[in-house]
């Protein structure tokens, strides 16, 4: 049975890579039908590679800083990595809210 806190860590690690592919996703939606422009320099670069390329670049980076956070960070400090985590989904929450309204403002 896993401690309460790596449960927790574990929960939290994949809502923030199920996040990432959400923001991924629309952000793509966004920018291929000219409504938005990456605010993230290093993803705008990305994305001059294309859609595939984007992501990729998008899931490489967040999947392998949440493995690191996760499984290696967790091990000496479980509190540190759960909060690490909690703190990185923050951005995504509202980010996600953003993407709502641009969704609704295309379907007006």
């Amino acid at each position: 049975m896993l401690w309460p806190i790596y449960r927790r860590i574990d929960q939290w690690s994949k809502l923030l890579l199920v996040l990432n592919l959400i923001d991924g996703v629309a952000t793509i939606l966004f920018l291929t039908l000219g409504k938005a422009l990456e605010a993230n320099p290093l993803m705008a670069l990305a994305f001059t590679l294309g859609p595939v390329g984007f992501m990729s670049i998008k899931l490489l980076i967040v999947s392998t800083l949440v493995v690191l956070i996760a499984r290696k960070l967790s091990l000496q400090y479980p509190w540190l990595a759960f909060y690490a985590l909690l703190a990185a989904s923050i951005p995504y929450f509202l980010v996600g809210i953003h993407h709502i309204g641009g969704l609704i403002d295309l379907f007006r």
